[in-house]
């Protein structure tokens, strides 16, 4: 049988197979698992930037969460992670934004300013970026902002509030007064521009305007407003009302049914201006206010209150140290009481602790000091101002702080402190005396007026502050119808106090009417001897304007330079 073709063809020759060296294989492996990674990081990359957007957003909401929940601390802990993560986001922005918003940080500026230029807004957002700006005195910012915000929510009435709100940090009460009388009369039922209107005018030199916002407090006072108390406490804040006034105020506090412990003790503090022989006695009846089971708010609320009122041994008994130890708003209050009663054993022991976010504001103060105590003065400033910018901020803690800084002789450290609490309602008032106390008789008169001005913006009704900011004003030579508007009517409203008598004396020399200010200055009385060497220089200042040279020198020369401040040696420095 015969083969088949294909059978005779013989088979191809089979090349052998190459063979790799196991050197040459690791390299071809190591190259093609480099090629697989390069292309997997090229890959991922966008994905992992996307999953790292989203938990910071995630993480950014949850701050958010937190600080409307009350949480400052753990709120402010959250911002940084996802500001970290994140920090181009807007979410994230914007809980940075609102942290700093509450504890009044400018590096909130910048994180608002991209949530503002992002397009994606809202409402709130322009308030509270205008809100912090306004805070920090920052009006370069809230200006722009809110011409902004009132054309894309025109007749809003937050918004108004908000512009009305940065009208009063610039300084000027007469064009707020303006402007608050516009939104009441764009809003005629609405409690809250009564109440702006009315907290302005009571604030006012002029008796009649300061009768005009009594009235709008007190009628809001009889109703049954989210304002009624608000505006008795401010009615109650006050100090020329008459005793029947008081003691009405008393009764609308005392009437109301689960009155909160701080409106309790404010109308015990009137209590106190009915009848100061009374006071000892009111700090027992503060003490039967503790309540069973107090909360960290309204022990430290009480224990402020005991210490204000010179009670500082009730108070260290309010707080003991098993309490306080791991709760800084608590210690920062005992340790007040401490100092006061010259206490001094505990400062020690808070120097020496290694700082921790619970401690830092406080180990920092004692610090302070210790430092000072030792003469180490600028050691000491340091870290008085570090004690000052610690984060997250605790108002008790800054308290502590600008308290001891002013007790140590660091005023401007000081002033610093209590500019920060100046829109703390809890201490507001307090910290709005101390600054007065410590502007008045600083040689640095810029930060003197700067300061007046502030506590004029968030103080209007303490005539003193408005009195004391008229003068400097008159000093400096700046707003001048405002301040010969405001002065002059003290001058003619106060007549037992000759000081606002000088002060208008001066505000009109500076209008150009140099013979009239004279004349006033020589209205009877007139006693060279009692009269405070402030007065004195312009009296001097007001002889040589009028061209009465020779009686301008021989005065100027009985003037003791060392009580006036740089201002006010300039009156004079052409006379000596």
């Amino acid at each position: 049988m015969s083969q088949p073709l294909s059978a005779s063809i013989p088979p191809a020759a089979v090349p052998p197979a190459r063979q790799w060296s196991p050197a040459t294989r690791w390299a071809i492996f190591m190259g093609v698992l480099v090629v697989v990674i390069g292309v997997g990081l090229l890959a991922s990359r966008p994905a992992y930037a996307r999953f790292k957007r989203y938990r910071a957003a995630q993480v950014a909401r949850e701050a958010s969460r937190m600080l409307a929940a009350g949480d400052v601390a753990g709120a402010t802990r959250l911002a940084q992670t996802a500001q970290k993560m994140a920090p181009a986001d807007v979410d994230v922005a914007r809980a940075t934004g609102q942290v700093c918003a509450k504890t009044g940080e400018a590096v909130g500026l910048e994180a608002w300013e991209n949530v503002l230029r992002s397009g994606q807004a809202t409402r709130q957002d322009w308030l509270d970026a205008a809100g912090l700006a306004i805070r920090l005195g920052r009006v370069d910012r809230s200006g722009p902002w809110l011409a902004t915000a009132s054309k894309t929510f025109p007749k809003d009435p937050a918004v108004l509030r908000m512009v009305l709100r940065h009208v009063l940090r610039l300084g000027d009460q007469a064009r707020a007064i303006q402007y608050a009388r516009g939104i009441l009369r764009e809003f005629p039922a609405d409690p809250e521009a009564q109440f702006d209107l009315g907290r302005l005018l009571v604030g006012s030199v002029d008796p009649r305007a300061r009768g005009e916002g009594q009235s709008l407090l007190w009628d809001l006072a009889a109703g049954k407003s989210g304002f009624r108390e608000r505006s008795v406490e401010l009615l109650a804040a006050g100090s020329d009302l008459g005793r029947a006034q008081d003691e009405l105020l008393v009764r609308l506090i005392e009437g109301r049914t689960n009155a909160p412990l701080s409106a309790r003790l404010l109308a015990l503090d009137v209590r106190a201006r009915i009848d100061p022989s009374s006071k000892s006695a009111l700090a027992e009846r503060a003490l039967a206010m503790a309540p069973a089971v107090p909360t960290v708010g309204e022990m430290s609320t009480l224990a402020l209150w005991l210490n204000r009122n010179g009670s500082n041994a009730e108070a260290l008994g309010l707080l003991p140290m098993e309490r306080c130890r791991t709760n800084p708003v608590l210690m920062s209050v005992r340790l007040d009481a401490m100092l006061a009663l010259g206490q001094t054993n505990e400062i020690g022991q808070i120097a020496a602790e290694t700082p921790n976010p619970v401690n830092a504001a406080l180990t920092a103060t004692a610090r302070g000091i210790v430092a000072m105590r030792a003469g180490r003065r600028a050691e000491g400033e340091a870290l008085f101002r570090d004690a000052l910018k610690v984060r997250p901020r605790i108002p008790q803690a800054l308290f502590l702080a600008a308290r001891q800084a002013e007790s140590v002789g660091l005023p401007e450290v000081a002033i610093e402190g209590y500019q920060s609490l100046i829109e703390v309602p809890e201490f507001a008032l307090d910290a709005g005396r101390r600054l007065l106390r410590l502007a008045k008789p600083l040689d640095d008169l810029k930060l003197s007026l700067d300061t007046l001005r502030l506590l004029n913006a968030f103080m209007p009704g303490e005539e003193i502050v408005a009195g004391e900011r008229t003068w400097m004003e008159a000093l400096f030579g700046k707003e001048s119808e405002f301040a010969f508007a405001a002065l002059g009517n003290l001058a003619r409203t106060r007549t037992n106090q000759p000081g606002w008598r000088y002060g208008f004396a001066l505000a009109t020399w500076r209008r150009g009417d140099a013979a009239g200010g004279l004349a006033l200055v020589e209205q009877p009385p007139m006693d060279w001897e009692t009269m405070e060497p402030r007065w004195q220089a312009v009296y001097v200042a007001l002889l040589g304007a009028n061209q009465q040279r020779e009686a301008a020198r021989r005065l100027a020369h009985r003037i003791d330079p060392n009580r006036l401040k740089a201002q006010e040696r300039q009156l004079i420095a052409a006379w000596q």
